[in-house]
């Protein structure tokens, strides 16, 4: 913390390196992540709701999009975290994921959506809490 004095008031002045930043937005998304699988525990008919807004290609291809740009925060973020090879590899994941999304066509996802709300309750309640423990494991090697 560098200080700076003013002849009315003192200012202080709290710089953050950029790896402190990438560091904090891998934290944020990493808990996002574990609210999500909560939501999906909680109520797992959410999950077709939102299979069902995504089901357009624009949000699809949107979606996949924001995988991709996650993916650039997780690897370039990975060297400032505690175990790089978890978030490295987290982010890896996430581009496969974004690059599938982009040159999937619309009907493959529409059969993926429709699968997934074919499943049942316990199915989605279990895959739920395979997102938290995601979450949590990122949580942990950041």
């Amino acid at each position: 913390m560098r200080r700076q004095e003013n002849c009315f008031a003192v200012r202080i002045i709290v710089t953050v390196s950029p790896e402190e930043k990438m560091r904090t937005a891998i934290l944020i998304i990493s808990w996002l992540i574990v609210a999500e699988g909560v939501l999906f525990l909680i109520w797992p008919g959410l999950l077709c709701t939102v299979l069902r807004f995504f089901r357009n290609s624009f949000w699809m291809y949107m979606l996949s999009l924001l995988r991709i740009a996650l993916s650039i925060l997780f690897l370039f973020g990975a060297a400032q975290s505690r175990v790089s090879i978890i978030t490295g590899g987290f982010g890896v994941l996430l581009l496969i994921a974004g690059a599938a999304g982009l040159v999937m066509k619309q009907q493959m996802y529409n059969t993926i959506a429709l699968w997934w709300q074919e499943r049942r309750l316990i199915t989605v309640r279990i895959t739920a809490a395979f997102v938290m423990l995601t979450g949590a494991v990122l949580i942990y090697c950041t």
